[in-house]
């Protein structure tokens, strides 16, 4: 995944829909990569500051999962102290009793339910 690819990933995921709720969300790049390469982002929501890590050795639409799953999970840790629902994105199919998982199927990166594996929607 190329840095625009990393850019472009992580703005979609952002700007999902279902993230109306949150009132600012930014995203940042302080250096190309850290470590062994690996690209970084930062991201500001809502003033408290998270990185997203590519895993460089994944295929690419597990990259995209991988990264979906590392905003679900500061989502998920934020949301108790902006008393905010803390299941994103939730599974409309069981009332929003839990959160979708990020996933790979046919070569693209998907929501799937965790209790049916049904896919939901693309990342």
């Amino acid at each position: 995944m190329d840095r625009q690819d990393f850019s472009d990933t992580i703005s979609r995921l952002l700007s999902d829909e279902s993230l109306e709720w949150f009132p600012r969300a930014s995203l940042t790049f302080p250096g190309d990569t850290v470590g062994d390469g690996q690209k970084v982002a930062v991201v500001d929501l809502d003033g408290q500051l998270f990185q997203l890590l590519e895993n460089p050795y994944l295929e690419p639409a597990w990259q995209v999962a991988d990264l979906a799953s590392q905003l679900q999970d500061v989502l998920v840790e934020m949301a108790p102290s902006l008393r905010l629902e803390s299941v994103w994105p939730a599974c409309v199919a069981h009332q929003h009793t839990h959160p979708l998982t990020a996933t790979v199927r046919d070569g693209r990166a998907v929501w799937e339910c965790p209790a049916t594996h049904e896919t939901v929607r693309p990342i």
